[in-house]
């Protein structure tokens, strides 16, 4: 049976008598039937004139009634009972649509297809969105199959739809008798789609469980079929297994799309990409949660920007998720507000009802992130710890019968869960209403965390490739959000100070050594309430602390931290519950750790005195002289540093002596070989001047820089290091036969670690405000050379200098961050602005670094000094209007300029090359105007 292919569609409300017998005794949702017409027009006006508009609304009113009555008896008419069209602001999803138009366009007589997917991913928008392309070509019925009665109801109606005599809605017939009916009239009703929206529970769907009827049979076989479920079972237990896609989340575009198209402009136009990218990943682009995010947008009135600001604190996301979503077009079904807060609130309570275990698995993954949770940390809980395989599964497939929880099993048969973001945080909420609950989960899933968290020793730091690593970062995300919710909660136990402090130790190694300070004087302080002073792991919680404070070039903390710890490690009852062996293997822990925090302080004096102690101690500890390589070749560092250069040498040389001929040890510790190699030359650089023993030097640098990029990379502090030796020779020798090597090795190093996953903080900051000074240090003239190697030069200074920034942008720093605030750096700043032509910023940055010289906190530096007043003169002239000016500062100041304009060119020269700069570059900027490219110069 056709429909008319000349009719035209329209809808018309069911009658006011006919909703109240369907709301009798229900709270029941109106539908929307939908009949087509029997003419496209309006009844034809046969007065001849101008009719008004209330009699046109009139006569077209009385038609629409006599069709709809017409539509009834005629044989030949579709019918249809359908939710209203999509929501206002639908965004379609084109590869669900695409894949549910290709299924059911082929040529099988009858097919049935299965949308599955979390609750609030847009399941039910696509299914209505193909119902109503379907409207014009069979029977479109909307049947609510998320309990029998609502299955019934809808039955009932369609009955009643394709016969005017089979109202059995207000007669007393059981369940099977009307769906019985309702199936034999679907059978005989020609061309139809059935929509069955909703069906979550497959258990009842089958009949099952308590108080259900199987529903399959009562499916034609005629009929297209389209399910929307959470439960994944549909496919195989309903329809064949191929019959369905999962509905995922939007993409981004999708997401994007409809929450720009969902507020309203005025709210949405300072939005940035970023902030609406950064909203969308919070709600994990799932339609209706972003589709609610705009809704609180409006109600609240404020800015898109904003909103996602406040969102990003977790404590305020309740608040901003409160106002449902209620488009101006949804009336029927979609009267009831949705709101993405209750959209899981059934499945909870029908898990907590009916599988207790499956909600405390619930309960418990919202205590890890919400991606990527090892079935096996589940199993190490104490409720699961004992059940076998089979049990456990059992468990856990009633949370993937629902869709809460998805499930990937890897290649080395690892098997993980992950939720929705919002599910998850849903999950937490309900959570927190039970703080015994609550408290008990806790203890036990940061146990779990704790208790395979490896604690990473800092040799790892070197290369950071080893399998603990790779542990320590895969468990990372769980680790952080359970330190999160021990903040939020302010929850002490002696598991959370374990993780915290074993996660802190992470940080310092991966160098975020900010996070690594921060997490572990939390755990010094939780570790302070779970454990008295004279028990070790309050001891180790001080020591950690102190390496961290470390790691992050706060010297002066480390040192109190260390001295502290010892100070506690002279208990009797540490000294009892450690033992001999093990209290001094602490103490020599410690006391490195101090005697590198006064080397950072420059207090070389207590620097050699400490290190020798450790060499003491390491002696009482029964060390052999091939474990006390490092700890001796310290002591000839600090005795170096304090001037005792014949001591320093004297140790180095035996050193060098004895790791050369111990092939098998130097093999391992090649790196600790380079760093000897390095103290070698930069004895010889303090013992002698600078072109003394230059090749020399220089040959070690070179053979040290070579092996520590290649070996260790820019990871390890001590390739920084190298390359700054190297530099500070090439530069030193003001030969310009030396600088392209400089500006090479320079930006080899930017170069690599731009490829490196490196983060510049604490003790790596300071190095690299070193290597940055040196770089900006480099000449961009030399007299020793001619005009096409000065050309060659400036261009690799120039990329230099670019690849400084770019790394320096990438690390989210600033100039100001990695220029130190001693007078040199300051200078160097200021020199940077000059390149820049920023003048006037560059001659304050010079004034400035002229005060901190003067100031007593540095000793003074009459060459320094000479190089400031020469910047501040060309800052000066080089700025509109104050040549004068420039000339009255350099008479002022004239015998410290001269010095500086004997190295660096005098006034005149200066003035004359910044003159042709300023030239060249105008006529450059004009044959850019006119088109000109680097082609044209030959």
């Amino acid at each position: 049976m056709e429909a008319p292919s000349t009719q035209s569609s329209t809808f018309t409300n069911i009658a006011a008598n006919d909703q109240a017998r369907l709301h009798a005794g229900h709270v029941y949702n109106t539908y929307y039937y939908y009949t087509p017409s029997a003419s496209p027009r309006p009844p034809d006006d046969k007065s001849g004139g101008t009719r008004s508009d209330e009699e046109l609304l009139n006569s077209v009113a009385g038609s629409l009634v006599k069709q709809h009555a017409l539509s009834r008896e005629s044989l030949n008419s579709y019918q249809h009972l359908l939710p209203p069209r999509r929501c206002t602001h639908f965004v379609q999803r084109e590869s669900s649509a695409t894949a549910i138009r290709e299924f059911f366009g082929s040529e099988e007589k009858s097919k049935r297809f299965v949308l599955w997917g979390t609750g609030g991913v847009g399941k039910t928008q696509i299914a209505l969105d193909y119902a109503h392309s379907r409207i014009e070509a069979s029977n479109v019925f909307w049947i609510r199959s998320d309990q029998l009665a609502s299955f019934s109801r809808d039955y009932a109606q369609v009955l009643q739809l394709l016969g005017p005599n089979n109202n059995m809605l207000d007669q007393k017939v059981n369940d099977m008798e009307m769906l019985t009916h309702a199936y034999q009239a679907l059978r005989n009703c020609g061309p139809v789609l059935l929509i069955l929206d909703n069906a979550d529970l497959l258990d009842d769907f089958l009949g099952r469980s308590t108080n259900s009827i199987d529903l399959t049979p009562f499916l034609p076989e005629n009929a297209d079929i389209l399910i929307t479920t959470r439960d994944p079972r549909f496919l195989g237990a309903v329809v064949p297994a191929s019959n369905g896609i999962k509905v995922p989340a939007m993409e981004e575009t999708e997401a994007t799309e409809l929450l720009k198209s969902s507020v309203p402009p005025h709210l949405a136009t300072a939005a940035d990409g970023n902030a609406v990218s950064e909203l969308l990943d919070d709600l994990g682009n799932l339609p209706l949660a972003v589709a609610q995010a705009a809704a609180n947008i409006s109600e609240l009135q404020i800015s898109l920007s904003v909103y996602t600001k406040s969102y990003q604190n977790r404590r305020d996301r309740a608040l901003l998720m409160q106002e449902p979503v209620q488009g101006p077009t949804r009336v029927g079904t979609f009267t009831k507000p949705q709101s993405i807060l209750i959209t899981w609130e059934l499945s909870f309570e029908y898990l907590e009802t009916n599988y207790p275990d499956s909600a405390y698995c619930l309960n418990a993954m919202s205590l890890f992130h919400w991606r990527y949770i090892p079935a096996r940390f589940m199993l190490r809980l104490p409720r699961f710890s004992k059940m076998s395989t089979i049990g456990f599964q059992n468990v856990i497939k009633r949370l993937l019968h629902l869709s809460l929880i998805d499930d990937v099993v890897d290649v080395e048969n690892l098997t993980e869960y992950s939720l929705h973001p919002l599910v998850h945080e849903r999950i937490f909420e309900k959570l927190q209403q039970n703080d015994v609950a609550l408290a008990d989960l806790l203890d036990a899933a940061v146990n779990t965390i704790a208790a395979i968290f490896p604690f990473l020793e800092m040799e790892v730091k070197r290369s950071r490739v080893c399998t603990q690593y790779a542990i320590a970062r895969y468990l990372i995300p769980h680790a952080l959000h359970q330190i999160d919710v021990l903040a939020d909660l302010d929850h002490d136990s002696k598991g959370a100070a374990s993780l915290m402090q074993v996660v802190s130790r992470y940080f310092q190694v991966g160098n975020f050594t900010t996070m690594a300070v921060s997490i572990s004087d939390r755990a010094l302080d939780m570790a302070g309430k779970v454990w008295s002073s004279e028990e070790p792991p309050h001891i180790y919680a001080h020591k950690l602390h102190a390496q961290c404070m470390l790691s992050n070039a706060d010297y002066e903390g480390a040192k109190q931290q260390s001295l502290l710890c010892l100070d506690l490690l002279e208990s009797q009852a540490i000294q009892y519950a450690l033992g001999k062996d093990k209290l001094l293997a602490e103490k020599l822990d410690v006391i490195g750790t101090l005697a590198e925090s006064v080397n950072g302080l420059k207090d070389f004096a207590e620097y050699s005195a400490i290190s020798q102690r450790r060499i003491d101690l390491s002696i009482e500890a029964g060390l052999n002289q091939r474990d006390t390589r490092v700890l001796r070749h310290n002591l000839a560092h600090s005795l170096a540093s304090i001037g005792e250069l014949d001591d320093a040498e004297r140790i180095n040389e035996e050193l060098l002596l004895e790791v050369g001929q111990d092939i098998e040890w130097k093999a391992i510790h090649q790196n600790f070989y380079t760093v000897m190699q390095n103290l070698k030359a930069k004895i010889t650089r303090m013992r002698h001047p600078v072109e003394v023993a230059h090749r020399q030097r220089l040959e070690i640098f070179r053979e040290v820089f070579k092996y520590t990029i290649g070996n260790e990379g820019p990871t390890n502090l001590d390739t920084w290091k190298a390359v700054n030796n190297l530099l500070a020779e090439l530069v030193l020798q003001e030969s310009g036969q030396l600088l392209p090597e400089a500006t090479d090795a320079a930006t080899q190093m930017l170069m690599v670690t731009l490829a490196s996953d490196i983060i510049i903080q604490g003790q790596f900051l300071e190095t690299f405000q070193n290597f940055v000074a040196i770089v900006y240090s480099i000449p961009d003239y030399a007299d020793a050379v001619n005009v096409q190697q000065l050309k060659h030069l400036t261009r690799k200074l120039e990329k230099l200098r670019a690849l400084v920034q770019v790394l320096i942008e990438a690390q989210d720093l600033s100039l100001v961050d990695v220029v130190k605030p001693t007078p040199h750096g300051v200078n160097t700043y200021a020199v940077v602005f000059q390149r820049e032509g920023r003048f006037a910023q560059a001659e304050l940055g010079h004034r400035h670094a002229l005060e901190l010289l003067s100031s007593r906190q540095y000793a003074p530096d009459g060459d320094l000094e000479a190089v400031i007043h020469y910047n501040i003169m060309l800052a000066i002239s080089w700025q509109p209007g104050r040549l004068d000016e420039a000339f009255q500062y350099r008479e002022q100041h004239r015998q410290m300029i001269a010095k500086s304009e004997a190295t660096y060119g005098d006034f005149g020269t200066r003035l004359s090359r910044f003159k042709t700069e300023c030239e060249l570059y105008e006529d450059a900027s004009a044959r850019l105007e006119r088109g000109w490219t680097i082609e044209d110069s030959g």
